[in-house]
């Protein structure tokens, strides 16, 4: 099973180009504000769990088994909990 929940961890780096967006804003922010500077040199905002949750959602929706969401079936292809009868 931890293999499963890591390949969920490397499906979310996928979408780390997403963070990029979030530099300007934040670069903003701390501009605008000092207590907001101040914290933001300690804080890491991973924004790029918001898309891939959103797409997780969407496959989830159209899924009749677990695996029938593409994240899962890759998760479970390389974690070996994958098996063809889960699809019956």
């Amino acid at each position: 099973m931890v293999a499963h929940e890591i390949t969920h961890i490397f499906q979310q780096n996928d979408f780390s180009q997403f963070d990029a967006f979030s530099a300007k804003p934040i670069t903003f922010v701390n501009s605008k504000s000092t207590t907001a500077g101040k914290f933001n040199k300690y804080i890491y905002y991973d924004f790029r769990h918001l898309p891939y949750l959103l797409l997780y959602t969407l496959e989830g929706r159209k899924a009749v088994y677990y695996y029938d969401n593409r994240f899962e079936r890759e998760a479970g292809y390389f974690s070996t909990t994958f098996s063809e009868w889960s699809l019956k």
